[in-house]
C-alpha cells in the first residue's frame, strides 16, 4: 500500500475503540522486536477501556490515519504543552510512511499553535523514528510498570522559527 492509499485525519469520540485496539495491538505485537513478553504485557496489560482513553485523550488533540477500507492503521498525539502522548502504528504498516505522515500533520499544527518544542518520552521504536525527523535524546529513563522495566527515552525538538 502507498502512502496515497491512507488518509490522515483528526479522530474523534466514535474513534476511541478503535485507538485502543490499535494501541494493544501496537504493543503486543509491532514492540516484540524491543521489548520482552513481560515488558509488552506490563506496558499492555489489557485492552484500554474506551471510556479511559476518552478522559486521557479528550484535551489532546488526536490524528489517526485509516486505509481505505476505514481501518485504522495508526495514531499520534498532542498535548497543549507540545508533548506527543501517544505514537502508534499498526504492526502491518510500520516503515511504510504512516508514522511519517502522521507527525508532519502534528508537527505543522503544533507550529501553527505557537508551540516551539516538541517533547516526547518514546519507545525503542519511536526513539529511531524520532531521532530520523531531528529530534535529541535528552535523558534515557527507565520508568517500572507493574514491577517490570520498561526503558524508553525522553526526548525533544525544537520547532521555532
Amino acid at each position: 500500500m502507498s502512502q496515497s492509499e491512507w488518509t490522515i485525519r483528526r479522530a474523534g469520540d466514535a474513534d476511541m475503540g478503535s485507538l485502543t485496539r490499535l494501541f494493544f495491538t501496537s504493543v503486543r505485537e509491532g514492540a516484540g522486536p524491543d521489548y520482552t513478553e513481560s515488558q509488552r504485557a506490563a506496558w499492555a496489560p489489557d485492552l484500554p477501556e474506551t471510556e479511559v482513553w476518552r478522559v486521557r485523550l479528550g484535551d489532546q488533540k488526536v490524528w489517526l490515519a485509516e486505509d481505505g477500507e476505514g481501518e485504522v492503521i495508526g495514531f499520534m498525539t498532542l498535548r497543549k504543552d507540545g508533548h506527543i502522548d501517544f505514537a502508534f502504528v499498526a504492526p502491518a504498516y510500520i516503515g511504510r510512511g504512516v508514522a511519517y505522515d502522521l507527525y508532519s500533520v502534528l508537527e505543522a499544527e503544533a507550529k501553527a499553535d505557537g508551540l516551539d518544542r516538541l517533547t516526547s518520552d518514546a519507545s525503542t521504536m519511536a526513539k529511531a523514528f524520532f531521532t530520523r525527523q531531528g529530534w535529541e535524546i535528552v535523558r534515557e529513563q527507565a520508568p517500572v510498570r507493574r514491577g517490570v522495566t520498561l526503558p524508553n527515552w525522553h526526548m525533544a525538538k525544537s520547532i521555532a522559527g
